[in-house]
Formats: structure tokens, sequence, C-alpha cells
């Protein structure tokens, strides 16, 4: 049985852990999760890796407030999460860069993340989508 001390402790942790890996603007993953302990996890795990740039979230923010667009990201995310149980979703670089991680085929889940997303007049470009090990993933702007 767990002392009181040491389930105050496993807490404290899953409270650290949660802070490091969950981005509280749009509740999903971050890069450090994905570098720190998904790829530890499922490194022998054959999957794609999507990445996504949303288009004029900068406008969006200043015509409607960080809160109000912030909040339809997070509903849209646990949706589609909720719907594709195969995918991890995580902010990548910047706010607006979203990395998609499957085991599933990439063309279908680009084609329904677009569907699901313009159900927010949301829309987006495909910047990369790759079978290499994440860290090997280099944006050039």
């Amino acid at each position: 049985m767990c002392e009181y001390k040491d389930y105050n402790k496993i807490v404290e942790n899953n409270d650290l852990i949660n802070n490091l890996c969950i981005d509280k603007s749009f509740g999903i993953y971050t890069r450090n999760y994905i570098d720190n302990i998904f790829m530890k996890q499922y490194k022998n795990i054959d999957y794609t890796t999507i990445i996504v740039d949303f288009d004029q979230l900068k406008e969006l923010n200043i015509f409607f407030g960080y809160e109000n667009v912030n909040s339809v990201f997070r509903k849209m995310f646990k949706e589609f999460q909720n719907d594709h149980n195969n995918v991890t979703i995580a902010r990548w670089f910047y706010g607006d860069e979203i990395a998609l991680i499957t085991t599933g085929k990439s063309k279908i889940l680009i084609d329904e993340f677009r569907k699901h997303c313009s159900k927010y007049c949301l829309t987006f470009k495909v910047l990369v989508v790759t079978h290499v090990k994440l860290d090997e993933i280099k944006i050039v702007s």
C-alpha cells in the first residue's frame, strides 16, 4: 500500500509531467512530450508525421481574441482526437504549426482533418508528410 507522502509525490510528478507535456492553450501535447515521451514509448512502431500550418491564426486571434480562438481549437482537436484514436496531435514549433502523428494512411487523415477543420472555418497548408523519425524533420521557411 502506498503511503500518503508517496502518493503526494506521484501526484506532484504527474502534475509536472502534464504541465510540461500538455499545451494549455490548445489542450494538445507539446513538442516536449513528443521528444521525451512519445519517441521512447513508440520507437518501434511505424508511423507517419504530418505537419500542418494553420492559415491566418494571428489575424483570427486579433479579431476574435486569443481565448476565443484557443477555445475553438481545443474543442476541434478534442473532437478529432476522439474520432481518430490512432492519431497523436501536438503543437510543433509555433502556435500555428501542428503535428499529426498517425499509424494510419496520411492522405485519408489529411482529408478528414481538412473536412473537420472546415466545420470551424479553419484552413491549413500541409508542410511535411514524412515517415522519418520526428527529430529528423526540418522545416525551412
